[in-house]
């Protein structure tokens, strides 16, 4: 009776998490779209019109850095500059970090499907564990790129390193566009061993299946 409880409870924990992922496509599928469009639209636009809609109206601006928000004053936004290779290729940077999200999601949602099937330790369950541990090990070398580029995109936008070396306590600030995320790179690494343990379950399933 406990048995069938606990796989009651399984196959319920399992579709919970199918319809979730499920959910995250759909809104990543949005994303995407959404992106694409406005490297269409970056890409069109001039940079007199940018300019003009800014100095025309009332705008703030804010950034968030992990809990860390920055409130910019009204002279360094009147102080914007729009450069278009910067944003396109911001928003580009951004598509390609969605993009290997929405992969990861959908290794992740095909692996769970997999599982409601019956299908547990296959080899192609193995290589899907596999596929997203190497996506993980690439965001590890990538991450800290992204991020910088992100920062040094937004000071150069708003030139916000005059107003920064402008001040008595900052002496000048540099950019570190590489580096590695260790946290990330030790996730990847944990979830390839957990894709090898996948492997060789799936060699002794096809063993066992051979000896009936």
């Amino acid at each position: 009776m406990e048995l069938v409880i606990e796989k009651k409870n399984f196959k319920v924990l399992i579709k919970g998490l199918n319809m979730i992922f499920t959910a995250l496509l759909i809104v990543l599928s949005c994303l995407l779209l959404f992106f694409g469009a406005l490297i269409v639209f970056a890409s069109l636009i001039s940079e007199n019109f940018v300019l003009n809609l800014i100095e025309g109206g009332k705008f703030s601006a804010s950034f968030n850095f992990s809990g860390f928000e920055l409130f910019l004053a009204e002279p360094a936004i009147k102080k914007f500059h729009y450069d278009k290779g910067i944003i396109v290729l911001l928003l580009f940077i951004v598509l390609i970090y969605i993009s290997i999200i929405f992969y990861i999601i959908i290794l992740v949602k095909k692996f769970l499907n997999s599982i409601m099937q019956g299908e547990i330790f296959t080899l192609s369950n193995s290589k899907r564990i596999e596929k997203v541990a190497y996506c993980f090990v690439s965001l590890s070398f990538v991450i800290n790129t992204i991020q910088t580029y992100l920062i040094y995109a937004l000071s150069q936008l708003f030139t916000l390193e005059q107003f920064m070396e402008s001040a008595n306590w900052i002496k000048s600030v540099s950019y570190h566009f590489f580096g590695v995320n260790w946290s990330m790179f030790l996730c990847g690494l944990i979830i390839w061993t957990i894709g090898r343990i996948f492997r060789y379950g799936s060699f002794l399933q096809e063993e066992f299946d051979a000896t009936l």
